[in-house]
């Protein structure tokens, strides 16, 4: 019926399980084509942005934004089946406590660039042979179930101390 230093245990493992990376190119009659993708799996992040959800003070009024569905749709004795917490207000000393809701898994596929490009051969002229004309792309697309704006995240840059929190 209460909760003590036996409840707590290890949520997550920011360090992927493994890194992968893929580049390729092809060419053909003057067009040449280039991609590469990037990821991981394996990893989870702590999505610290979740923890806004849990701050508003009343039904009424909040300091802070949280997302519309978490407003809408928290816990209530009449809505006990939902994934958002009660409204309510939170004290420093609560903040430190965490739960495995703002725990995500970060894996994710990346699209990180792809570039196309054509060589538009010139009559001939000693000084410009020909012409490449091209188009690329970074940061296309990234695949993940990840909810927050990017599983790649560095919120404390270098700190070893603090790597898996967005």
């Amino acid at each position: 019926g209460y909760l003590d230093d036996g409840d707590k245990t290890i949520l997550g493992d920011p360090n992927p399980d493994f890194t992968y990376g893929l580049s390729t190119s092809f060419s053909w009659k003057g067009l040449s084509l280039s991609a590469s993708i990037d990821g991981s799996y394996g990893n989870e992040l702590t999505n610290v942005n979740l923890i806004q959800e849990t701050k508003i003070t009343t039904t009424t009024s909040s300091y802070s934004n949280i997302r519309r569905e978490a407003y809408l749709q928290a816990w209530t004795p009449e809505n006990p089946d939902t994934w958002y917490p009660k409204l309510k207000g939170m004290g420093q000393e609560e903040l430190k406590l965490m739960t495995d809701r703002w725990v995500e898994d970060a894996s994710f596929l990346r699209i990180s660039n792809v570039s196309l490009s054509y060589v538009l051969p010139l009559p001939k002229n000693k000084v410009v042979r020909d012409i490449t004309l091209g188009v690329s792309g970074r940061n296309l697309y990234v695949f993940t179930n990840y909810s927050g704006w990017d599983p790649e995240v560095s919120s404390y840059g270098n700190s070893m101390e603090r790597i898996g929190l967005d």
